[in-house]
């Protein structure tokens, strides 16, 4: 169907008040207020009607506070309009066909003067833009912005990255977004005179912004996502610039009427009818045609409606695997109450913005991952059938086009790259389908079910198994063990030429941050534990001469972290015998042997240690146990063996640690069974121990845990959980047969019968996997489980004693007893607003539990004992200052920012229409 046949018959509506084209932002502010008072009247009027028997969810009715491109309060940074509140307002000065309404007018005749309107009459149809067309999503893929604008010489290509940044944060179609400002300023075939960069920038982030905040109002208000328990009787209102109100098609798409928003912005009844005029010269769909000739903006193809929530066990936490964070409650993806509540903030206490904790956001799923544009602390990641997911306020972003399930994408901090402001490091996490933001409502989160409530940030839940936590709980991300088969598995290592290994990136040479926590060797003490069979013959490797000397690269290589031309160090079987060798920084190396024949088939747990700086060793003292047993141990290299954070690769598997086989020669690779590697940095024990009897369990002293139970892929997860990581592993398959392999072989079950040898081919070469990003590591562990340590006397050649070693329970997710959330900010951001406190975490601008003043129910101003229009009332009143009474003004601070204004009726209308 054309855009002229559409456009027939539509009828609109021009009210001009009065003599007064203009108004004050306190006039407005005031107008605003009112009008949300009037909105919940005309609930009890019948205006908006409900069914009794579904419940109501919240109504957004309030002012929206955009950001700025630098978080200040610039550009976008002022209040933007209600909408329904224009529309409740103008019914409500003017004789309407609506049953009751005429009951309003009393209580507020005077402002009713003080608005006083003459109607106009006007006739138009707005160009038509679909739902679907409006946003960012498979309808545009990854448009060109750069290209486009470069090739048509335009002056606005050096500001791609902000058109593309600003587009993608409000999910609005570039195209679209490119066409609005080419109508209103002329941006894309000329600068206007005196405009800096800033000018532009400012007009990019204003146009994105006005046209989605109308967008996502609309769309939960009159369109598509209104809910079925929710009708209005009223059409939609728009303010023009000349004061005068335009009444628009309650059936009009929410793209329609985010357009018509915009071009209310700056033009007066006239202008505004020829810019909608579809067809005509001059227009916005003359001027869009222009642009983007073959662009259909009419299209359904593109549904933002998912056909439901994403599978249960697709999304985990957005931070690590055995990590302990804290969670604010869901709210807008624009940091304030309008939905869709899209949105979560994640984080962890001890650091400001000034000093971030160096703690990684991870990926909730495997996907393909993108900064929007060089943006340098936002990424997304499109998870396919629709999903994205997004990741803001973030430091030290990785490079990687692809992205794993629980894999570092950046450290939380405060930066503000797409506007708005935070007050303590944070991930802000938000959930998209095909291009548009959609509610958390009953979306797992590592097996956790989110429920919205109705004021953002303060309210909501997450709920498993019976277990409901509210915001600002504390929660560990189990997704490893919750989703997991329960089957213990171990990896079989075939060796073969070239025979197939685990990589573990301890760096990334593109730039000079320290590597994953499981890069030891630095500064602290490090232990690294593994279960370990072999069968007889399998690693024929003879018995190697142990001293000062690299001897046990001759052994078949278990685990190699060497670095060309520099330190590091490896552990080998020789003879059947556990060989663990260091090379320091000065290129001197010692080799120690183990005395048991390992090779019989069974089960055995390798343990090597490494001293730097407790005093009772020398530094760069060696240990190596087998089975809990101290077998050899001597001084060694001193000085830093970890890999050089600013050095350069002299092959592409240098900044990797290899399990399995050689990883820079032609070395004999390891044939067997590997399971349950952890990395510690302290020394658990100098003395014997006896091995633990269950897989280990992360404590605060774990830097990296690979349990080996994912039974399937090519990715491992490190599920300790420690600041700073995780730390990756990519199992990268090759030999014929190709190797490793999951096996359901492992150290805790029955015995089984030793295998025949087998003769292996001779290794080749290694296989050179893609560097990848790595993320930096922190000395801030999570809060796990406590280590046990055992006593340690001075080092010696000879075991003696015994210490239990055994493996810490792992914790479960509790709700945390969190104090008093710190003062909100006094206007609501396009991010939330996040401060420290003096507990574990920083947390965003709150709303009280509880109504200051002595009200045990949020939003019961009169003390009556139930949320009503009567507590609207008294807000307002505080709000117009006919209401003295200071108790009455506390209560009526209902998200506790120090002062009673719009933000605090809409709370109060928020929990009457959520029942």
């Amino acid at each position: 169907m054309s855009r002229r046949m559409i456009a027939a018959s539509r009828r609109l509506v021009t009210l001009r008040i009065g003599s007064r084209p203009a108004r004050t932002a306190r006039d407005l502010s005031r107008f605003a207020a009112v009008a949300l008072a009037l909105g919940t009247l005309a609930l009890a009027a019948g205006v908006v009607s409900f069914q009794a028997s579904a419940p109501a969810p919240a109504l957004s009715v309030a002012e929206d506070h955009l950001p700025s491109p630098d978080g200040h309060t610039s550009g976008a940074g002022a209040a933007g309009p209600s909408y329904l509140a224009q529309s409740l307002a103008a019914y409500a000065r003017h004789p309407l066909p609506i049953p009751g309404i005429e009951a309003l007018a009393n209580p507020f005749a005077p402002l009713a003067r003080w608005l006083g309107a003459e109607p106009l009459q006007g006739e138009n149809d707005p160009p038509p833009v679909s739902d679907g067309q409006f946003v960012w999503g498979p309808n545009v893929g990854r448009f060109d912005i750069a290209g486009f604008l470069t090739r048509r010489g335009s002056p606005l290509a050096p500001h791609a990255p902000d058109l593309a940044l600003w587009a993608s944060y409000s999910s609005v179609n570039p195209k679209l977004l490119l066409a609005a400002l080419e109508f209103r300023y002329g941006l894309v075939s000329s600068l206007p005179a005196g405009w800096t960069s800033d000018d532009v920038l400012a007009a990019i982030e204003d146009t994105a912004m006005t046209m989605a905040t109308a967008y996502y109002q609309h769309l939960h208000t009159w369109g598509e996502r209104r809910p079925e328990a929710r009708r209005l009787t009223i059409p939609p209102v728009l303010l023009l610039e000349d004061g005068s109100l335009r009444r628009l098609d309650p059936t009009d798409p929410s793209g329609t009427f985010a357009l018509a928003a915009f071009l209310a912005r700056f033009t007066d009844a006239a202008e505004f009818d020829r810019a909608l005029a579809v067809g005509g010269a001059g227009g916005f769909d003359d001027v869009f045609g222009s642009l983007f000739p073959t662009v259909d903006l009419q299209s359904t193809a593109n549904e933002i409606d998912p056909p439901g929530t994403p599978p249960a066990n697709l999304l985990q936490f957005p931070f690590a695997m055995g990590a302990t964070w804290t969670f604010g409650g869901p709210h807008s993806w624009n940091g304030n109450s309008t939905p869709p509540f899209s949105s979560m903030d994640f984080f962890i206490g001890g650091s400001t913005c000034a000093a971030p904790a160096y703690q990684f956001s991870v990926a909730a799923a495997s996907g393909t991952a993108y900064r929007p544009w060089g943006y340098s602390c936002w990424l997304e990641i499109d998870h396919g059938a629709g999903w994205v997911t997004s990741y803001y306020h973030l430091q030290n972003l990785t490079a990687a086009a692809s992205a794993e399930r629980n894999d570092p994408l950046g450290t939380i901090a405060c930066e503000i790259c797409a506007g708005g402001f935070a007050t303590g490091p944070h991930v802000h996490f938000s959930l998209k389908y095909n291009g548009a933001y959609v509610s958390l409502e009953g979306v797992e989160l590592s097996g956790w079910t989110v429920h919205v409530g109705t004021v953002a940030y303060n309210s909501g839940s997450i709920e498993r198994d019976g277990v409901s936590l509210g915001p600002y709980s504390q929660v560990r991300n189990d997704y490893n063990t919750y989703f997991g088969s329960g089957i213990n598995t171990s990896l079989e290592f075939l060796g073969g030429a070239p025979p197939g290994l685990l990589w573990i990136p301890v760096d990334d040479p593109a730039n000079a941050r320290p590597g994953p926590p499981v890069d030891v060797g630095a500064g602290d003490d490090f232990m690294i534990d593994f279960w370990l069979r072999a069968v007889p013959g399998a690693n024929p490797a003879p018995p190697v001469t142990c001293g000062a000397n690299q001897a046990w690269t001759s052994g078949n290589i278990v685990l190699d972290r060497r670095r060309t031309g520099g330190a590091g160090y490896g552990i080998a079987l020789a003879g059947g015998r556990p060989v663990f060798g260091v090379t320091g920084p000065g290129l001197d190396s010692l080799t120690l042997c183990g005395a048991t024949d390992i090779a019989d088939g069974r089960w055995h747990l390798i343990t090597v240690a490494r001293n730097r700086w407790d005093g009772v060793a020398p530094d760069g003292f060696l240990w190596l146990f087998v089975d809990g047993r101290l077998e050899a141990s001597g001084a060694g290299p001193r000085g830093d063996i970890s890999y050089p954070d600013s050095a350069a690769a002299g092959t592409v598997t240098d900044p990797y640690l290899a399990l399995g086989g050689d990883k820079i020669g032609p070395g004999a690779p390891f044939i067997g069974w590997i399971d349950d590697l952890r990395f510690s940095n302290v020394l658990r024990t100098r003395v014997d121990f006896a091995p633990p009897t269950a897989p280990f369990a992360a404590d605060s002293a774990t830097l990296a845990l690979f349990s080996f139970d994912e039974g399937a892929g090519n990715v491992v997860y490190d599920t300790s959980g420690f600041g700073g990581g995780p730390s990756r592993v990519l199992r990268i398959p090759s030999g014929s047969p190709a190797g490793p392999v999951w096996s359901a072989d492992h150290p805790f079950a029955p015995p089984s019968p030793t295998p025949t040898a087998t003769s292996t081919a001779s290794p080749t070469s290694t296989p050179s996997p893609t560097p990848t990003a790595t993320p930096s590591p922190s000395w801030t562990a999570s809060p796990t489980s406590t280590i046990t340590l055992t006593p340690t006397p001075s080092p010696s050649a000879t075991a003696t004693g015994t210490a239990t070693f055994a493996s810490s329970p792992t914790p479960s997710a509790t709700a945390s007893s969190t104090p008093p959330p710190p003062t909100p900010s006094p206007t609501p951001t396009a991010t939330p607003t996040v401060e420290p406190t003096p507990t574990p975490a920083p947390t965003a601008s709150l709303v009280p539990t509880a109504t200051p003043g002595g009200a045990g129910l949020l939003g019961d101003v009169s003390l009556d004992g139930a949320v009503n229009v009567l507590d609207v009332q008294l807000c307002v009143n505080v709000i117009l200052g006919s209401e003295t009474d200071p108790d009455v003004a506390v209560r009526s601070d209902i998200n506790g920012d120090g002062r009673v204004n719009v933000l605090d009726v809409q709370a109060i209308v928020n929990i009457i229409l959520a029942g």
